[in-house]
């Protein structure tokens, strides 16, 4: 599993061995500076971030289908 994590960092993230990144729902943040901290507070900013835009793009999904009238799709259930 570490051999795959390892190869994603290096072609997917551009990392070299040392750098330090937080991956989080496909989006890369980083590399981090080596005096840079990600603290837990940091952590609950990204969550929210994340969530909020997340849910943006299925409350627009949802409306953009419930506009069409298409009442067999599953997103207008």
């Amino acid at each position: 599993m570490m051999a795959l994590f390892s190869e994603f960092t290096r072609r997917v993230a551009m990392m070299v061995p040392g750098q330090r990144a937080i991956i989080s729902n496909g989006r890369i943040i980083g590399p981090l500076d080596p005096n840079e901290h990600f603290i837990e507070e940091d952590f609950a900013l990204l969550e929210r971030h994340s969530t909020a835009t997340h849910l943006d793009k299925i409350k627009e999904a949802f409306n953009e289908v419930s506009r069409e009238g298409n009442k067999s799709n599953k997103f207008a259930l």
